[in-house]
């Protein structure tokens, strides 16, 4: 029954050990693209784990072209996720202190805010990716090199 309906069956320890060794790990268009959403460290071990993998790795035609031609607006999006966030915090910021009747320029509020503005600038200046100046499009080239698959007619 086993052979029947494998999927049903929780592979043994030397399965996986084989499925490891043999396999080759075919990845999507998002696996690429949320590269630039992770956070550094996200983004760091996922590309340390394809390199660990790199002789195992392969990508179609189609993964490649539509990778390349959203990675821009990937990018902008994850850059525009800071502002959108500040944004947010600054109308909260307002209906706290409207809620709570506090002054526009509660010290407490400023505070806050300008500690919040701080970290949010800091995070968008670690993770932040230029489209000319892009470390992921460099070692995703690096890594997929002759591992891309022929375009289909």
């Amino acid at each position: 029954m086993k052979n029947k309906f494998a999927e049903y069956y929780e592979p043994t320890t030397q399965e996986k050990i084989a499925l490891w060794e043999n396999s080759v790990f075919v990845f999507d268009t998002n696996v690429l693209l949320n590269l630039y959403r992770y956070s550094n460290i996200t983004r760091a071990d996922l590309l340390v784990s394809l390199a660990s993998r790199e002789n195992k790795i392969w990508i179609p035609n189609q993964v490649a072209f539509e990778y390349l031609s959203r990675r821009s607006k990937a990018i902008a999006d994850s850059n525009k996720r800071y502002d959108n966030t500040q944004s947010s915090w600054d109308t909260l910021a307002k209906t706290i202190c409207s809620n709570f009747r506090l002054a526009h320029d509660d010290a407490s509020m400023t505070a806050i805010t300008e500690s919040i503005k701080d970290w949010l600038t800091k995070q968008k200046g670690d993770k932040m990716i230029s489209t000319s100046d892009d470390y992921v499009l460099s070692q995703l080239t690096t890594l997929f090199d002759n591992r891309v698959g022929e375009k289909v007619p």
